[in-house]
């Protein structure tokens, strides 16, 4: 028996990449020429970004033929750059956010060739953040996974909160769809670090009957008998802190790509109809390589409590993340209200 070994070089040659753009040797793909010059679509660059108030962006525009090939970056003296909503715009195309403004969206506009194009904005302010829901309006824009998945409701007192519906909608005359009742909301930068994050929770009663415990980390244990509450909860620096109505627990857990995960439980008698106060915590404890997670609720009605509820040591740390709301409203809605996010002491 023989063997041979051999080495083999991958690449194109370096004469014919000579000519090509940066972006076409990131793509490694060898680009068709372009026999049709005519502009059919802009696109303004970045189409999404959020920024701090008074942080500025810089855009560019870039035109594109009926096949998708690029025909150049266009000079910005020769687009009519706009605004919709807060901030300014030059005419060199340099967005800035205004100075002061809360949790805000703005859409900034081009016009080049004849063709528009437009780009999002979220502007959102340093912490601390307070929602108390009163104005009666739909959560912000800049909270991701927010609108359509939270409405804004009043109960008999005139109070304000938000529900998760069991059921969201599509397309106008369209059949709604449970798409979309089990999901995270994020509402801010991913590099928030060493906060607190603050809610009233209320579960409700679903409709009786039996469902099927789910396998997921994220939902009961096998063994657990189903009771139709929902599960909702807290996100922190990418620490879940939840309420498991199904199988009557507190559970705390970080995210992880396997399902040995770093998490903490304890079982807890949920009824519908009560609001919980519920906190999370996370301290990053860079020194000892680990994060310090710790989670509180009590009912609402009731003075808090000095202990801690859930607390861990991770040690493979998550030091930052958005904050944000985690829920299963499938089987049946929760209410949100006094939202909160703070720097931690």
């Amino acid at each position: 028996l023989t063997t041979s070994a051999a080495m083999y070089c991958l690449g194109e040659d370096q004469g014919a990449a000579a000519g090509r753009s940066s972006e076409e040797k990131a793509s490694g793909s060898v680009p068709a020429k372009i026999v049709d010059h005519r502009v059919a679509h802009v696109q303004l660059s970045p189409w999404d970004v959020l920024l701090a108030p008074g942080e500025k962006q810089q855009y560019e525009v870039r035109l594109y033929n009926a096949a998708g090939q690029l025909l150049r970056k266009e000079d910005p003296s020769k687009v009519t750059f706009g605004v919709a909503g807060p901030g300014a715009i030059s005419n060199g195309g340099e967005y800035g956010a205004p100075d002061k403004a809360g949790h805000r969206v703005a859409r900034v506009l081009c016009d080049g060739e004849g063709i528009s194009a437009e780009a999002r904005v979220r502007i959102v302010p340093p912490l601390p953040w307070k929602f108390d829901f009163e104005d009666g309006a739909a959560p912000p824009l800049t909270w991701v996974g927010g609108r359509i998945r939270y409405v804004a409701r009043e109960d008999e007192d005139g109070s304000h909160y938000l529900a998760k519906p069991t059921e969201l909608p599509t397309r106008p005359g369209k059949p709604t769809t449970k798409l979309g009742t089990r999901s995270r909301m994020c509402k801010g930068p991913s590099d928030l670090t060493n906060s607190t994050v603050r809610a009233d929770i209320q579960l409700q009663q679903g409709v009786a009957g039996e469902t099927a415990a789910s396998p997921d980390p994220e939902g009961p244990p096998a063994a657990a008998t189903a009771v139709k509450l929902p599960t909702a909860g807290l996100i922190n620096s990418r620490y879940t802190f939840a309420l498991f109505g199904p199988n009557q627990e507190a559970r705390l857990y970080s995210w992880c790509t396997h399902d040995r995960r770093t998490q903490a439980a304890l079982p807890m008698k949920l009824e519908a109809g009560v609001w919980y106060r519920m906190k999370l915590s996370v301290t990053p404890r860079k020194n000892k390589g680990v994060a310090l997670v710790r989670a509180k609720v009590w009912p609402r009605s009731e003075s808090e409590p000095d202990a801690w509820t859930l607390r861990l040591e991770d040690p493979a740390p998550n030091l930052q993340g958005s904050p944000g709301l985690f829920g299963d409203a499938k089987e049946a809605e929760f209410y949100v209200d006094n939202l909160r996010v703070t720097p931690n002491e």
